[in-house]
Formats: C-alpha cells, structure tokens, sequence
C-alpha cells in the first residue's frame, strides 16, 4: 500500500472525527469512500495504531457512540496542524508518484515564482535542536534595520505562514519568545549545552489567536467581517481562521464572525480582499482600515 494512500486515509479519517465527534466506522468509511477509499474494520484499527503509535494521536471506541478523539491522552496539542502538515505530506507524494510515471507531466505543473523557500535548509538542525532541547547560535538579519545581531536561543517550535518559515526561541539574555525568519538566519550552530524546556510556554497555543506570526499585547476580540457572495465561496474553501464561523449566507452577503487577537497580518489579508470585504466589528480595527484606505487613496490624487 502506498505512503501517499495512507497519509490520506489518515487525514480523512482525523477530519471526520473533528468535524463530527463520535462517528461509527459506517460513518467514517462513507467519508472516506467519497475519495474513492473502501477499507475494513480491521484496516480502520490498524490506522488507529499507527496514528497513536506513530503521531502521538489517541482515538479511541466508545461504546454506544462511537469512535472520539481522545484529546486528554493524545501527546501532539494541535491536531489541525497536523492535519494540515498530513496534507501537504500527501500533496507532496502524490506529485512523486505521479511524476515518476513520466517526467514530461512537470511541463504540466506550475509552481509560484515568488514562493520564498530560502532557509528551509535549516529545518532538519532546528528541530533536532528543538527535540533535543539543545541551544542554537545564529546570525540574524533584520530588515528594517539592516543590522545583523548574533543571538544564542532556546528553540521551541517552528511556524510556516505563507512559504516562509519562523523560528520561535527565547534568547539566552531574554525572558520572551522571539520569532526569527529562517530567511535571514545564516551561520546556524547547534550547541552542546541544553536547557531546561519551560512548561508555561506553548507556542501552538501562543499563536492559537492569531493570523501570522506576530503577536500584539492585544485581548482575544470578535471580528465581524461581511464578503460578497462570491468572495464568501473562497472563504468558505480556505477559512482565514480556525474560529471562523459563518453568520449569514445567502445571494446577497457572507457574513463570517472570528475570535482574534487583530495584527498586521490580519489586516494585510482584510486589504486583498480589496472591495469585496467590509469590517463590521470591532470598531477599532473598522477605523484602521479607513485611515489606511484614505491614505492609499490619497496616493492616487
């Protein structure tokens, strides 16, 4: 059986328990026969374990009701997250496969031009470090400045937003998390000296409220936001947030409500949409969009 065929099975088994806790194997097995994937209830318990043994994931049966995620025991904290890293996972041996049956189908494949992948030789050194609670020395580059700065940190976790990849660390001289581009990382060493992993620090749920990766000493605020009815199709496909939550669909507006902390990167997002969006609430984050839409303007004249 492929890798690619498992990974999805996976994922779509890990979808339908998030969607609807509780689901029998009919239930699952529908779901995953809408992808053109039939199983048997011992296939279903072998996926189980290796979810479990493999992922840190427990799934467990419940008499009566059902198979549940049984978040309490399962080891990994954010289960979207990794269904989403299931995903590309998939993308990426689906594309093997399929090019090893024949090397002209790359003509047939476009990739972004402007996709940043710069640093991700890195990947493999930060997170041995980060399993291994081991000290990382780098360079770093600071765009705004122009300044590099050499820091000695203790790694914790890796984010991806939009094809670039952060680290998140707290410098040895520092007692707050920092988050530094791999881009503008160079002269990486992993030190022999360890740290003591600090408990209280959860980056998954640090970056739980927000879009992107820069956090604001702001409160968690709930975002209304109301679309046109086409922009709400793309919405309702790619959700700006895990905590969207649709208020209004019909022929005349999409109306989704959020719970975040607002940032740069949100409002970033807000401006793509260009005049399909308008912010409904708060009534903070309506007045910055104003003020930065009446200074674009006023470029104009």
């Amino acid at each position: 059986m492929s890798k690619t065929l498992q990974y999805l099975r996976y994922k779509l088994i890990l979808d339908k328990l998030q969607s609807k806790p509780f689901c029998t194997f009919e239930e699952i097995d529908k779901n995953l026969n809408q992808h053109d994937i039939n199983i048997s209830p011992r296939t279903l318990q072998r996926d189980l374990e290796t979810i479990r043994n493999d992922f840190g994931i427990d799934i467990i049966y419940e008499n009566g009701r059902g198979y549940f995620i049984d978040e309490d025991s399962s080891i990994i904290e954010n289960i979207e997250s990794f269904a989403n890293f299931l995903e590309i996972v998939n993308t990426a041996n689906l594309l093997v496969t399929t090019l090893s049956e024949g090397k002209d189908l790359l003509n047939y494949i476009s990739f972004d031009s402007m996709g940043n992948f710069e640093g991700v030789k890195h990947l493999k050194t930060l997170l041995l470090a980060i399993r291994n609670k081991q000290q990382l020395k780098f360079t770093h580059l600071n765009y705004f400045t122009g300044l590099r700065t050499l820091y000695t940190v203790k790694p914790y976790s890796l984010r991806e937003f939009k094809n670039r990849w952060y680290l998140m660390a707290i410098p040895v001289d520092l007692n707050e998390i920092r988050t530094f581009g791999l881009d503008r990382i160079e002269e990486l060493i992993m030190e022999t000296e360890m740290f003591v992993h600090d408990a209280t620090i959860q980056p998954n749920t640090l970056y739980k409220n927000i879009v992107g990766i820069m956090i604001p000493q702001k409160k968690v605020e709930r975002i209304v936001l109301s679309f046109t009815p086409l922009r709400g199709n793309y919405v309702k496909s790619l959700k700006i947030h895990s905590s969207q939550q649709i208020l209004i669909d019909d022929e005349k507006e999409f109306r989704i409500e959020l719970f975040l902390k607002p940032n740069n990167e949100l409002i970033d997002q807000l401006l793509s949409f260009g005049d399909t969006v308008k912010v409904i609430e708060p009534i903070e984050l309506v007045e910055e969009m104003k003020r930065i839409l009446k200074n674009t303007l006023a470029q104009y004249k």
